[in-house]
C-alpha cells in the first residue's frame, strides 16, 4: 500500500471517529437545551397559544446553538456549514417554493374535490397579515434549525458512515418534533396524537431527506434554509388557512395523510431519478481541513 493510500485511510478513520464524537456531543446538547422549552410548550397545551408561539423561537435556535458549542469546544471552525452561494446553490434557492407548491397544490385540490375540506373565504388583508408575519418569523428562526441540522448533523452522519445518512437525518429531525406533537399541540386539529406522530415522522423523514440532499448536492446550506422557509410560509400561512373543515387536519397540513404521501413520493423520485450527490468534494474539503 502506498504512503498516500495509508494517509487517506488514516484520515478517513480519523474523520469517522471525530464525526461520531461530534454527533454524540451535538445530540446531547440538543436534548439538554430543548428539554426546558419543550416542557414549557407542553405545559401550555397548544402551540396556538401566545406563550407556546413565543417559546418556539428559542427552541428553533437550539440546533444552531448546539452546533456552535461543539465547533468552538473542538476548534473546528465554521467553513463546512457552508455559506457558499455558487451557481447551483443560487438556482436551488430560486426554486425553493417549488417543493411546497408541488406538495400543497395537488393535495389541497384532491381534498377539495373529495369534499374533505372547503375553501376559507377569509378577507384578503387577513391573509396578507398572516403571510407577512409568517415570512418574517421564519426568516429569523429557520436558519437556527438549518445551521444545526443540515449545516452540522448531516455532514457528520455522512462522515461517520451511518447507513442511509440523508434519510436518517430526516428521522432524527422528526424525532425532535415528537414531544411537540404528542403534548404541545403542534397538530392542533389533526387525528389522535399518536397517529399525527406517525404521519409527521413519515413526512419529516422524506422532507429531511430532500433538505439534506440539497445541502450535499449544492455544497451550501442556503438552499435548505430557503426551502424550509418557503415550506413553513406556504403551508402554515397559505394552505392550512385556505382549506378548512372538521377533519381537514387528518388529510392536509404538515402531518396530514395526503401530505405525507405526496412528500414521500417526491423523495422517492428524487432518490431514484436525481443526479449522484457531490460527496467527493465535500469529503475532500473536510479531509484537507483536518490534515492541514
Amino acid at each position: 500500500m502506498s504512503s498516500l493510500s495509508v494517509t487517506r485511510a488514516v484520515s478517513r478513520d480519523f474523520a469517522r471517529h471525530r464525526a461520531r464524537r461530534d454527533l454524540v456531543a451535538f445530540f446531547a446538547l440538543v436534548v439538554l437545551l430543548s428539554a426546558p422549552f419543550a416542557w414549557a410548550i407542553a405545559r401550555t397545551g397548544a402551540l396556538a397559544d401566545t406563550a407556546g408561539v413565543v417559546l418556539v423561537g428559542p427552541l428553533m435556535l437550539v440546533p444552531a446553538l448546539s452546533s456552535v458549542i461543539v465547533r468552538l469546544a473542538t476548534r473546528q471552525g465554521f467553513a463546512d456549514v457552508s455559506f457558499r452561494l455558487g451557481p447551483r446553490a443560487r438556482r436551488s434557492v430560486l426554486r425553493s417554493p417549488l417543493l411546497p407548491l408541488l406538495v400543497g397544490v395537488p393535495t389541497s385540490a384532491i381534498a377539495l374535490a373529495l369534499g374533505l375540506g372547503a375553501v376559507d373565504t377569509a378577507p384578503l388583508d387577513r391573509w396578507v397579515t398572516i403571510v407577512i408575519a409568517s415570512l418574517v418569523m421564519n426568516l429569523l428562526l429557520v436558519p437556527g434549525e438549518e445551521i444545526g441540522w443540515r449545516g452540522f448533523m448531516v455532514t457528520r452522519l455522512v462522515d461517520a458512515g451511518v447507513p442511509a445518512p440523508l434519510l436518517t437525518s430526516g428521522l432524527l429531525w422528526g424525532m425532535w418534533h415528537v414531544p411537540l406533537v404528542l403534548w404541545g399541540g403542534l397538530v392542533a386539529d389533526g387525528p389522535a396524537p399518536w397517529v399525527s406522530t406517525l404521519l409527521m415522522l413519515t413526512a419529516t423523514a422524506s422532507w429531511g431527506y430532500l433538505l439534506a440532499r440539497s445541502r450535499m448536492d449544492t455544497g451550501s446550506v442556503w438552499p435548505a434554509i430557503a426551502v424550509h422557509v418557503a415550506w413553513n410560509v406556504l403551508f402554515q400561512a397559505v394552505f392550512e388557512v385556505a382549506v378548512t373543515g372538521r377533519h381537514v387536519g387528518l388529510w392536509l397540513g404538515e402531518a396530514g395523510v395526503l401530505t405525507a404521501l405526496a412528500i414521500t413520493l417526491v423523495a422517492v423520485a428524487s432518490a431514484t431519478l436525481g443526479r449522484p450527490l457531490r460527496r467527493e468534494r465535500e469529503a475532500s474539503d473536510r479531509l484537507e481541513g483536518m490534515v492541514g
